[in-house]
């Protein structure tokens, strides 16, 4: 081979190599950068939800200038909500203790305790999970067996109730049960005027509650003080159980009572109408914090 053709060959690989090297460099150097802004295992997913979640804010920030409710706004979704109530509710935090009671009148709604999985073994305030409330309230709605109840204090009162035996309250310890125990048991609810006022109330609207179960009576559901603590889900419980229409009466109940609790603040703010927080049930007692911050926008 010639020695001229030889060294133009050679100055041609050298060239194709140096041209492969810095291709390489750059691929390097750009899939570095890529790792460097991009959260690894998101990948196109994470962009598009970003790209989402950027769109919605420019929208809300334009509807927020022009007065406008947009969608995922406080106005919207407390139309939403009041509209589609059971969608709102499976929609939320399955671990939230507020959820139990909720979740137990869905249950009883349908009749079908697997509703009860959307809280699982998540307790109210009362140390109650949603399957031990469905079953309590089935077994006094249909007179059942008292001893499936988990509850020993409410186990003994359902059996009083049931035999009509005051003597069986005696089994009860602490003494504000006891007596509405015996006034369920003996259908006298004067005994609840010996318990001092907070205690009293909510004695006399358990034993409107267990006697209109007791005696199907719906109108009794109406006599029970909303006001007291466990008013409006005693009152809620009776009409689902006694209502002629189940999921009216559930629909009803979440739509005027968590609906307005989660929303109406925001729309009120939204809306700049301190007349909306007035639609807050139970304002003077359970939700009296939630009124007072209501009103407190507008200072």
């Amino acid at each position: 081979m010639e020695p001229e053709k030889t060294k133009k060959i050679y100055l041609s690989v050298l060239i194709f190599l140096l041209v492969l090297l810095a291709a390489v460099a750059s691929y390097f150097y750009t899939y570095t950068k890529f790792f460097q802004k991009q959260p690894v295992g998101t990948g196109s997913t994470n962009q598009a939800a970003q790209s989402k979640s950027s769109g919605a804010s420019t929208k809300g920030a334009i509807n927020n200038k022009t007065g406008n409710s947009s969608a995922g706004s406080a106005t919207t979704n407390l139309g939403n909500c009041q509209q589609d109530p059971e969608n709102d509710f499976r929609k939320e935090d399955g671990a939230n203790p507020g959820r139990v009671f909720y979740a137990s009148l869905l249950a009883l709604t349908k009749k079908d305790a697997t509703v009860c999985s959307l809280t699982g073994s998540t307790k109210d305030s009362s140390g109650v999970t949603c399957e031990e409330k469905y079953t309590l309230l089935t077994i006094i709605a249909t007179n059942g067996d008292c001893s499936k109840i988990g509850n020993k204090d409410l186990s003994i009162s359902c059996l009083a109730n049931q035999q009509k035996n005051v003597a069986v309250c005696g089994q009860i310890s602490d003494s504000a049960k006891k007596i509405t125990c015996e006034a369920i048991a003996g259908g006298d609810m004067a005994k609840c005027s010996v318990l001092p006022a907070a205690q009293k109330d909510s004695c006399n609207s358990s034993f409107l509650f267990v006697k209109a179960l007791s005696n199907k009576d719906v109108s009794l559901c109406g006599q029970i003080n909303l006001t007291v603590a466990g008013g409006r889900f005693e009152n809620a419980t009776c009409r689902v159980l006694l209502g002629q229409d189940r999921q009216k009466e559930w629909n009803d109940f979440y739509a005027s009572n968590v609906c307005l609790q989660k929303y109406t603040n925001l729309t009120a703010k939204e809306k700049n109408d301190v007349a909306l927080c007035e639609k807050i049930p139970d304002k003077t007692a359970g939700n009296k914090d939630l009124y007072a911050s209501c009103l407190a926008q507008f200072k």
